[in-house]
């Protein structure tokens, strides 16, 4: 940030915004006019001029934006990769504010997506800015400017560990989903084959009553007849010897 100065020559001092005191503003109008701060302000401006990159966010800091721009429902920050987009792409022009911002952005995304389709361990999104952009500073996050610090390596750790571990979880959903999808499609089979051989034996008995039915329909003229036969040739029960 720097000071540009009251250039019109405008009385400002005398004329607060909204919600400031009088008293107040002076105090601010004092400090920016003092040496020390022309000499930070003075600095700050040629480190400007010295930017490859720019952004649209205006005076406002990334690092607002970021806080302004989260998920309210969980209270989450956007994503590093979609902040750049973001605060370096302006839709009104559909166009990048920079060649170099571009080239960012396409070398992240080629990183994060060049590892998963070789097949190879998944390059994270912190990962990705440092090679692009480079090591991080203690004071600022790449790409997210002054405000916010890049994570220390027990937070990296710990991260790394929750990723295993969720990685973990997911494989061993996945082998439970497996194993549960095979465990209905084998109890499926079997009720189709129950089905099948309650099919078959009811067909069988079918089958035999059928055969039971022509068996006996075929032979019973011979029964009859042998049982006449065999009535003719029992000697009368009235009969007596003597």
């Amino acid at each position: 940030m720097y000071y540009i100065g009251n250039k019109d020559g405008e009385d400002i001092l005398h004329k607060p915004p909204t919600g400031i005191s009088q008293e107040d503003w002076e105090k601010l109008i004092n400090y920016f006019e003092s040496d020390g701060f022309k000499k930070i302000s003075e600095r700050n401006k040629e480190n400007r001029k010295k930017l490859k990159m720019s952004h649209s966010c205006g005076t406002k800091s990334i690092a607002q934006y970021c806080y302004e721009d989260r998920d309210p429902e969980i209270e989450q920050e956007p994503t590093r990769t979609a902040t750049w987009r973001k605060t370096r792409y302006s839709n009104k022009k559909n166009a990048w504010v920079d060649q170099v911002s571009e080239e960012v952005y396409e070398n992240i995304i080629r990183l994060q997506s060049q590892a998963s389709d070789e097949g190879q361990e998944s390059v994270n999104e912190d990962e990705a800015f440092i090679k692009v952009l480079g090591p991080e500073k203690p004071s600022r996050l790449r790409g997210c400017g002054d405000g916010l610090k890049p994570p220390s390596k027990r937070g990296e750790r710990i991260n790394d560990e929750l990723k295993k571990e969720n990685e973990e979880l997911k494989k061993q959903a996945e082998e439970d989903r497996a194993c549960a999808e095979s465990l209905k499609n084998d109890n499926k089979e079997m009720c189709e084959r129950l089905q099948i051989l309650e099919s078959q034996v009811n067909n069988q008995e079918v089958q035999v009553h059928s055969q039971v039915q022509a068996i006996l329909k075929s032979q019973l003229p011979t029964i009859i007849q042998n049982l006449s036969i065999f009535g003719q040739i029992l000697p009368p029960t009235n009969v007596s010897y003597s």
